[in-house]
């Protein structure tokens, strides 16, 4: 429900919702904390109240146990600084009492402290009476009575001893013990020191041999020492009254020292209960702060999770989405917040890329087939190509095999024709000589022998003329050949390099005309002699016939005949070197055809790529 709730709340919301409940956690914790500090603060006081009780309690207990053994020691010892000891004890012990009734937590032993506070009063009071606190008190002055009276006994048994009186000095020394039972503190003592003066030291001093100032002497120092001995007796009571009072103020004391140690015992308890609240106050702190930490955590959590893993999920699609995955999950969120508006922006860019994505891929097809049929067009092309270039060149290699067949008849021709000439001339020499004297039988044969040479020379002439056109279709059929591969190349746009060869082809086929057009001349010029030949074989069948008439037009025929051998002799010469060119030409032009196939067959290939 809390979940659902939230998820239809935008991120921001949430975030402020988030803040909110931070300071919420906030505020409780400090208001915990106030709470709990107020309890641990009264638990402190009371601790602190309950300690300090405690502890006066106890040094209490232990100044009053150090009273009693400083007065001790002093009593025993009569030493300064057990009765220095005792002052500050005995202060102390008052301070630490008017503390004590002061804390009004201790009200309860208020009246306590005050009977001991009044009860070390008064037995400092009663220290005071048989202690020199001051320098100036009873035990200075006992003290100067104890030395007057160790004085005076010792100067009246000196006196005695003089004398030489021994009973004096008896009795004297009666006196001492009657004053060490005086100082020992027996009451009865001084009775019994005036007993013993009056009926045993008076008599012996009247009755020894003194003067009446040396007796006078003796007696005022016997009532000194008598005087002094009742001092010290009177001091001697004193000091025992005050002790026993002392000892009654402690004892008087006792019940309220152990009503102090149970006191004491309860501020142990107190301190203890103290330090347990103390304790469960701090553990009330834990506890609360960490129900809102939890609280707090789990609300931030579900905030945190509400926003972080479905935009976790996202980013993992669009990553998908970046890295070309189009099947990618994107979760379906249909909230109103910024992450359902995400998802949504998501799926719509999902479902615009796999659009672009077959537009692409369609229009790559297009492109294919396009590619395609340009590569199918020009396969085609270049097979027609192929196609008719080899037909050119097979054509071109016909029509050089044709060359060299005519070239090898032209040798044949041109050694015929020399022979021939070669027999004309001798028979022309022979005719000359005995042209009169033969020339019946002359006539018989050189008109049968001209006729067939007149019938010949027409025959080559013809054969020559045949093959003169065929040469000159050839050249055509080159020159097309290569006018059409300089078109196909110009159409195709990439075949530089077979214009460059139907070029060459062009080229060829161009001189090969102009060689053909130059041997067709030449031909011309050895069948222009041939023509004469036969003419002036029709003349000199005519002179012949009529030779009989006129030998004079013979012989200028004879010369004529001889002139017209030698030019054919000339022209036979010229033919047969025409026909070595034409045969040498017809091999370049072999050979050259097959490199302009191996060269077109590279570049239709190339193409056909």
């Amino acid at each position: 429900m809390i979940s659902r709730f939230l998820n239809n709340l935008s991120v921001g919301t949430r975030l402020y919702i988030l803040v909110g409940l931070a300071l919420a956690a906030i505020a409780g914790a400090a208001l915990l904390f106030a709470a709990t500090d107020r309890k641990l603060e009264l638990a402190f006081e009371e601790h602190s109240v309950s300690a300090r009780i405690q502890e006066l309690s106890y040094r209490i207990e232990v100044g009053i146990s150090r009273l009693r053994s400083h007065q001790s020691t002093y009593l025993l010892n009569n030493d300064p600084q057990a009765m220095d000891g005792y002052a500050r004890e005995s202060a102390k012990l008052v301070a630490f009492l008017q503390t004590l009734g002061s804390i009004p937590e201790a009200a309860e032993i208020r009246n306590r402290a005050d009977t001991l506070s009044d009860g070390i009063a008064e037995h400092a009071t009663e220290f005071r009476k048989i202690a020199d606190l001051d320098g100036m008190g009873p035990a200075a002055r006992g003290a100067d009575l104890e030395r007057l009276a160790r004085y005076l006994t010792d100067e009246i048994e000196a006196r005695f001893a003089d004398l030489g009186f021994h009973t004096p000095a008896a009795g004297a020394l009666a006196l001492l013990r009657d004053e060490s039972e005086l100082m020992a503190g027996r009451p009865e003592a001084v009775a019994e020191l005036a007993r013993k003066r009056l009926e045993v030291f008076d008599p012996l001093l009247w009755r020894a041999p003194l003067s009446e100032n040396e007796r006078m002497a003796l007696s005022d120092s016997m009532d000194a020492y008598v005087s002094t001995l009742l001092d010290l007796g009177e001091w001697n009571e004193t000091k025992r009254v005050a002790i026993a009072r002392m000892a009654e103020i402690v004892d008087y004391l006792m019940p309220g020292v152990e009503a102090l140690g149970e006191y004491r015992r309860h501020a142990a308890n107190a301190v203890l209960a103290a330090e347990a609240k103390r304790a469960q106050a701090r553990s009330l702190m834990l506890i609360g702060a960490g129900v809102v930490f939890v609280v707090f955590a789990a609300l931030g959590v579900i905030l945190v999770l509400g926003v972080s893993v479905p935009i976790r999920g996202l980013a993992d699609a669009a990553y998908d989405l970046a890295q070309g995955n189009r099947e990618a999950f994107i979760p379906d969120r249909e909230t109103a917040d910024e992450v359902g508006d995400i998802s949504r922006a998501l799926r719509k860019t999902r479902s615009a890329l796999i659009d672009a994505e077959m537009r692409e891929r369609a229009g790559a097809v297009r492109e294919q087939s396009a590619i395609q049929v340009s590569k199918e067009g020009q396969i085609a092309l270049a097979n027609d190509i192929e196609q008719r270039i080899g037909a050119a060149a097979s054509g071109l290699a016909d029509a050089a095999a044709q060359l060299r067949n005519l070239a090898d008849t032209l040798g044949n021709m041109t050694s015929e024709a020399s022979r021939r000439t070669d027999e004309m001339t001798a028979a022309s020499g022979e005719t000359k000589d005995s042209l009169r004297k033969l020339a019946g039988v002359a006539l018989s044969l050189q008109n049968g022998e001209a006729d067939q040479a007149v019938a010949v020379l027409p025959a080559i002439e013809k054969d020559v003329g045949e093959r003169l056109k065929k040469m000159s279709d050839v050249a055509l059929r080159a020159r097309l050949m290569a006018l059409n591969g300089v078109i196909a190349a110009a159409r195709n746009g990439n075949g530089s390099g077979f214009g460059d060869i139907a070029q060459r082809v062009k080229e060829i086929s161009e001189r090969f005309a102009a060689d053909v057009t130059d041997f067709q001349a030449r031909i011309s010029n050895v069948l222009a002699p041939i023509d004469e030949i036969a003419g002036a074989a029709d003349a000199q069948g005519a002179a012949l016939r009529e030779i009989m008439r006129n030998a004079e037009n013979a012989v200028a025929g004879t010369l004529q005949l001889s002139n017209s051998v030698s030019r054919i002799t000339r022209n036979t010469g010229e033919t047969e070197k025409v026909a070595g060119e034409i045969l040498v030409k017809a091999d370049a032009a072999a050979r050259q055809s097959e490199t302009l196939l191996g060269e077109i067959g590279d570049i239709l290939a190339q193409i056909r790529r």
